[in-house]
């Protein structure tokens, strides 16, 4: 990572996110940043999964072909889960 500083604080959300919607990521090219969202702030909730290493490996294989987080893609397959089936009452 090249030692320079970075054209917003990366402490404030509100700079971060107003630098990312007016500046292309090309500017940063070669530097490392990482961005993460408080998930108070979106309104999710934290859980904890114990899976089986093999489930693991293929959640993260699945995510990776499809460019998202793992994360992210357990997320997306616990909704479809979650979808009621026709002629099921809640």
């Amino acid at each position: 990572m090249k030692n320079r500083s970075l054209p917003f604080d990366p402490d404030n959300d509100d700079e971060v996110a107003a630098w990312f919607a007016n500046n292309s990521t090309a500017e940063l090219a070669g530097e490392s940043v990482k961005v993460t969202v408080d998930p108070e702030a979106t309104g999710l909730q934290t859980i904890t999964l114990r899976l089986d290493p093999q489930d693991m490996d293929r959640l993260k294989m699945m995510a990776a072909k499809a460019g998202i987080g793992y994360t992210t893609m357990a997320r997306i397959l616990l909704q479809r889960g979650l979808q009621i089936p026709p002629g099921i009452a809640t």
